[in-house]
């Protein structure tokens, strides 16, 4: 198997302490942790284990055994938790998150919500270059593995986070600029030529690395499949994507790729996506030429991350009012919980709604997912969370796993999402993704069986982050203390 250039990275990231911070309310330095008497979810075989003695030492898992009764613990445990009743998974995974400057907020939130590691999908070599170095003293924070700057073509647009290029040749050199800054891997977006493209994937396949993210609209899945793109996020892009290729109407995709230049832009785009076309799109689907689509792309091991909440979030949520009234909005700043009537916008609390053509569209983007998943592609589950909208950090991966489950998967297909297949994604299963000797100590405690219910992620009694033991009492400290900073005046 191919190693990944970012997995170099990551391997490094793991083995080093990298984290900081009181361990629970358990002391100063323990080094020690049994869980005696816990149900082991193996996100592997879909099954719970249990009753079983889970021993961590440092940073590692060290042995994962029938807990024998009336057997007297293994000396020597700086920490006993009584595990019975309760359910251990492993550290979740958003493998599509935007920190940016929100550092202060978004790592105490992902953590408190399980949530031990994430790709950042794109932000300033500042802030990568930061997160490569060991967290100050008495910061906690999850492991990233970020793509840096988003490279697209030469579109009208401020985002600093973007590097623009024009031609084939600029493409190359500014993969070779960005690797030799050590980002962990490439992505992509919208707006690159075909060429550029391809000489971005070349690049970095020369390189030894690789490239994710948005499918550009120049760029059709069998190009993605020759130019091995690793992941493809939200579905394709922000302008339908994959849905275009499993639909029985040719001139839907000729449209868009008529319509979409570097002149007119995301504005100049968006025009035409009117809720006609869009219903349209939707009247269009063809069962078969999307079991088609998804077949190419599970014979080129491309995974998916459809990011569903936030595609959610935009059409089926904001049905209920009460959405703009959730009080994990407390966590955030009062900026980004101003942004929630611009992201949810007012005549989508509608009756009519209800059937408006991209709630249509939603279902059958959720139609497509389920052939993928039938067809042997592999999911991630990511978020899109970030500075730039009324999203909770970690809590919105509870939320994803719920629409996976809403939209026809499993609880264990969900679960695994977010444990164990970005651990094959990184080729690091060895080291990451389940509850296992020798894994990294990256654990979430919960109270009830997420296999019988998946929003039973949401019931959690202790964190594990690299080791580093966050118990009930830390993790509420850590999100009151968020709630008092950000309180309303």
């Amino acid at each position: 198997m191919r190693v990944l250039s970012g997995l170099t990275i990551l391997l490094a990231l793991l083995g080093a302490a990298g984290v900081s911070g009181r361990r629970g309310g358990f002391g100063q330095g323990a080094s020690t942790v049994i869980i005696d008497g816990v149900g082991v979810v193996d996100v592997v075989r879909g099954v719970v284990r249990a009753p079983m003695r889970v021993v961590i030492r440092n940073n590692r898992i060290v042995s994962v055994d029938r807990a024998p009764r009336n057997v007297a613990l293994p000396p020597p445990a700086d920490t006993v938790i009584d595990g019975r009743g309760k359910f251990l998974i492993p550290g979740l995974w958003d493998m599509h998150v935007h920190i940016d400057t929100a550092e202060a907020w978004f790592f105490p939130l992902s953590i408190a919500a399980g949530v031990t590691s994430v790709r950042d999908m794109g932000g300033l070599l500042s802030h990568l270059r930061r997160w490569k170095q060991p967290a100050p003293a008495g910061v906690l924070r999850p492991t990233i593995i970020a793509a840096g700057p988003i490279i697209t073509g030469p579109v009208a647009d401020t985002d600093s986070r973007l590097a623009r290029v024009a031609t084939p040749a600029q493409a190359s050199r500014i993969v070779d600029t960005l690797l030799d800054r050590g980002v962990d891997f490439i992505k992509v977006h919208d707006w690159l030529s075909r060429d550029s493209y391809l000489a971005i994937a070349t690049e970095a396949r020369r390189r030894g690395s690789y490239i994710v993210g948005h499918l550009p609209i120049a760029v059709d899945p069998i190009d993605a499949v020759r130019a091995h793109q690793r992941s493809i996020e939200h579905m394709g892009n922000g302008w339908s994507g994959l849905l275009l290729f499993a639909s029985g109407d040719r001139h839907l995709i000729d449209s868009v790729s008529k319509w979409a230049n570097v002149t007119a832009g995301s504005g100049g785009l968006m025009k035409h996506f009117t809720r006609s076309w869009q219903r349209r799109l939707a009247d269009s689907f063809s069962p078969s030429r999307a079991r088609s689509l998804c077949s190419t792309l599970a014979g080129g091991h491309v995974w998916l991350t459809p990011t569903t909440y936030f595609s959610a979030y935009l059409t089926l949520m904001p049905l209920n009012a009460a959405l703009l009234r959730d009080p994990r909005l407390n966590y955030l700043p009062q900026s980004v919980r101003d942004m929630a009537p611009d992201v949810v916008p007012a005549d989508r609390f509608s009756r009519a709604a209800r059937t408006s053509p991209d709630v249509n569209v939603y279902e059958t983007r959720a139609r497509l997912i389920r052939i993928c998943r039938d067809q042997g592609v592999q999911f991630l589950a990511g978020t899109d969370v970030g500075p730039y909208s009324p999203m909770i950090p970690g809590f919105s991966l509870h939320d994803e796993l719920e629409r996976f489950v809403a939209d026809g998967f499993t609880p264990i297909q969900a679960l695994r999402t977010a444990t164990i297949n970005p651990a094959k994604f990184f080729n690091a299963a060895d080291t990451l993704g389940s509850v296992a000797p020798g894994k990294r100590a990256d654990l979430v405690l919960l109270d009830a069986n997420p296999l019988t219910d998946i929003n039973n992620i949401r019931r959690i009694n202790a964190v594990i982050l690299n080791g580093t033991l966050i118990d009930q009492s830390h993790r509420q400290q850590m999100l009151d203390a968020l709630s008092a900073r950000f309180a309303k005046h």
